[in-house]
């Protein structure tokens, strides 16, 4: 928690100035409010007590001047306050997301999308509250606590005395209270981000569900998810509720027992009413500032825990670290991609590797599909080609260059992907497409669409490229989400194109002008297919066959059906 601590102080650093002038109007406003008890003292002695009207005058200067003081540093603090925590926390929460967006693919599969979006978003706004609200506030009630304190001292020690006596049956309850609600606040906070990951889940699978007709299963789920956070949100607001009055019951008490002491000292001589009255004020303002205190360190609380969770993500580094020296360019050598003995499994505690000895080289310009049933490791050797996950075992090469010794950058300038399911941003297809390469011009991205053959049907729709397609491309079929993917990777013009079943969801009509624009590219272009179907994989130079991630077969289509049992049984299932 120390370490988290200061870390922010890191971020505050840049806002030394703002806090600066912040401390000082907390202090002169705080001097202020302390300066009414003077004015009130001054009233009762020598105003109402001397009958003199110029002192009521004077007196009531003071309050005023005390009074516009305080509205002045008041305006002033919530000014750098405020303007402090909008810029402290949305440099967080970009750096958080530079963070993020930098791990690689092991980080998001152990990580829900809800939960990291709740951290950016949930434990931001609560720590840019408590950054702009509940610290200000403790700040000041802590200067008002010191100050009051002081200023009773001076008035009576025996009654400061008294008050020295009684404040730790006001401290001891907020200091134990405080760490209960730390406790909980951060069980709270790890519900509602499951709950946040659990809605980002459903509202991405609406289609699915509805299918399965699910969706009174999914409301009785987020009901007893919503159960517990209610329970653990009750349990903080008892105790902080607990803990207020007690509080109260306390000051009210103390304030009540001083003044039938003091009043005894007056009636004995021994005080004056004014010095009673200001001594009463000053009291109360010890005892308003303990409750304040006590009520902000509920708050503070939440704040230690959005600060561990937004900070526990800043301690993970499981960024891609390949090294950062670029080494080969784009069109300089000669683009063969080479595998030698690579193996990899997902977990150390895998009994069988999701790849196993894979050993292939792949040519400049060559059309090579792979084939092979579902679990046989095609996704996963496209994820190893892509530097998505390190192999354990094994090389991978590129361009004659171990991946050993390449960055990521050189790695993925070279690979241009068409995944599975085609995800699409919300926005236009015109976006969409261009995401390939932002620095594309119009005629670049007309021109990617057209090889795609998506140029068509992008024409008829109502806004033409600037139709919006919503978010995941939820208005356009499987067809033209696929089209649009392959639009976006050709957009890229690296020297390999991955295509993971990038023609599954087109039509035979469809399939066949996408392959004619393959037929236009392939001769400049290494193309590595996942192949849906072996009448599609038959139009490669090559056909790899895949089983239990091994390379059961790597050679030309007669070769291979003479040589691969697997592609015979594969094929003759798609006959029948």
């Amino acid at each position: 928690m120390t370490q988290n601590f200061y870390i922010l102080k890191n971020y505050l650093r840049p806002f030394l100035k703002e806090i600066t002038y912040t401390l000082i109007s907390l202090l002169i406003g705080s001097l202020s409010v302390l300066s009414l008890g003077v004015g009130i003292k001054f009233i009762i002695n020598r105003g109402i007590s001397n009958q003199d009207e110029m002192w009521l005058i004077y007196s009531l200067i003071v309050i005023l001047v005390g009074v516009l003081i305080l509205s002045l540093t008041t305006f002033t603090r919530y000014y750098f306050v405020y303007s402090i925590a909008e810029k402290l926390t949305a440099k967080l929460k970009m750096d958080l997301y530079a963070h993020l967006i930098e791990q690689n693919a092991d980080f998001f599969a152990h990580h829900k999308s809800g939960e990291i979006i709740s951290r950016l978003t949930t434990d931001m706004t609560i720590l840019q509250m408590i950054l702009a609200t509940t610290l200000p506030i403790a700040v000041r009630n802590v200067l008002l606590l010191i100050g009051g304190l002081i200023l009773i001292f001076t008035t009576s020690i025996k009654l400061s005395l008294l008050v020295f006596c009684l404040l730790p049956f006001l401290i001891i309850p907020i200091v134990l209270f405080s760490r209960k609600i730390k406790k909980i606040t951060r069980q709270n906070q790890n519900l509602i981000a499951d709950q946040n990951a659990h809605m980002a889940e459903v509202f991405n699978a609406i289609p699915l569900i509805k299918s399965f007709q699910n969706e009174t299963y999914e409301k009785t789920l987020l009901n007893r998810m919503m159960h517990q956070i209610l329970n653990s949100a009750y349990k903080r607001i008892f105790i902080r509720a607990f803990m207020g009055g007690i509080i109260i019951f306390c000051v009210v008490s103390f304030i009540a027992f001083i003044l039938c002491l003091g009043g005894l000292d007056v009636i004995n001589g021994r005080l004056s009413s004014g010095d009673l009255s200001a001594f009463i004020f000053y009291a109360f303002l010890v005892a308003a500032a303990l409750g304040a205190l006590s009520d902000v360190s509920g708050d503070l609380s939440r704040a230690s825990g959005a600060i561990e969770r937004i900070f526990e993500f800043f301690a993970l580094d499981q960024k891609e670290n390949y090294v950062q020296n670029s080494i080969i360019q784009k069109h300089q050598e000669a683009c063969i991609l080479s595998l030698k003995n690579v193996s990899f499994r997902y977990l150390e505690t895998d009994d069988l590797k999701t790849i196993d000895h894979v050993s292939f080289e792949i040519k400049q310009k060559e059309f090579i599909s792979i084939v092979g049933p579902s679990g046989a490791g095609k996704t996963t050797l496209f994820q190893l080609i892509m530097g998505l996950y390190r192999y354990e075992k094994g090389n991978i090469s590129l361009c004659g260059h171990s991946y050993k010794d390449l960055s990521i950058k050189d790695i993925r300038s070279k690979i241009s992907y068409v995944p599975q399911d085609n995800f699409l941003f919300s926005g236009s297809v015109y976006d969409n497409i261009k995401y390939g390469n932002p620095d594309a011009s119009e005629e670049q991205i007309i021109a990617a669409a057209k090889m795609a053959q998506a140029d068509i049907f992008i024409k008829k729709l109502s806004h033409g490229y600037q139709t919006e397609i919503g978010e995941r491309g939820i208005r356009l079929s499987g067809g033209q989400k696929q089209r649009i993917a392959i639009a976006r990777a050709l957009l890229k013009d690296a020297e390999i194109i991955l295509l993971d079943e990038a023609t599954s969801a087109l039509d035979n009509e469809n399939e066949r002008a996408f392959y004619k624009a393959l037929e236009k590219i392939r001769c400049h272009k290494t193309i590595l297919l996942i192949a849906h179907r072996l009448s599609t994989a038959e139009k490669a130079d090559k056909i790899m066959v895949i089983k239990d991630g091994k390379v059961e077969a790597f050679d030309s289509k007669d070769k291979v059906e003479k040589t691969s049992e697997l592609y015979r049984t594969l094929k003759l299932i798609e006959k029948s």
